[in-house]
């Protein structure tokens, strides 16, 4: 993926879905050298990039729609 620098095998569709998402919130999402993905809000890790995909869209984007500043993170 060009916007997190990841190899991933996934299916086209599921590849498209993904740059999308990670477009979307990698701002707000570290890799960690253990291999899991931590949560720049609220530092929750996750296994996943499906599944803090997931916990960011449920848990942080009303939180961002109601405060847009907190969306333009800085790495």
């Amino acid at each position: 993926c060009p916007s997190c620098h990841t190899d991933l095998n996934l299916k086209r569709h599921e590849f498209q879905r993904h740059q999308v998402l990670c477009r979307k919130y990698q701002l707000h999402i570290d890799k960690l050298d253990n291999g899991k993905f931590e949560c720049q809000d609220c530092r929750r890790e996750f296994q996943s990039m499906k599944s803090i995909f997931a916990h960011l869209s449920k848990a942080h984007y009303s939180e961002w729609n109601q405060n847009p500043q907190k969306v333009k993170r800085e790495k």
